[in-house]
């Protein structure tokens, strides 16, 4: 059996409200289910015979010393930032997935 788990357009970006409201088992799903969409678009990316699409690839990890209020006044700039690259205006661009996780370093022992 092959199960085959994505996410709507609706669903790529889950709002503080929305995770507040989800049980811990409900969120891990919808984190799963973002990392398995993400994890078939990098599939499809490096099954491609396009050498050109590299250019376009990158991943790293930051680590950020923030309050809620940093966190608000980043998403407003990078909505600001991402604005003019959200439609292809020109019909000359390449379409290509930006994803962002925030995750909180927590205090809790590791097994």
């Amino acid at each position: 059996m092959e199960r085959t788990l994505a996410l709507g357009e609706r669903m790529a970006h889950v709002g503080q409200e929305e995770l507040h409201a989800m049980s811990d088992v409900r969120l891990r799903a919808a984190f799963l289910a973002f990392l398995a969409d993400m994890g078939s678009r990098f599939d499809r990316f490096v099954a491609s015979d396009d050498p050109a699409l590299r250019d376009y690839v990158g991943f790293g990890q930051t680590a950020l010393y923030v309050n809620i209020d940093d966190l608000a006044v980043i998403q407003a700039k990078l909505g600001e930032l991402l604005e003019p690259y959200l439609i292809d205006r020109d019909g000359d661009r390449r379409r290509t997935a930006l994803a962002t996780v925030l995750v909180p370093e927590a205090d809790v022992p590791q097994p």
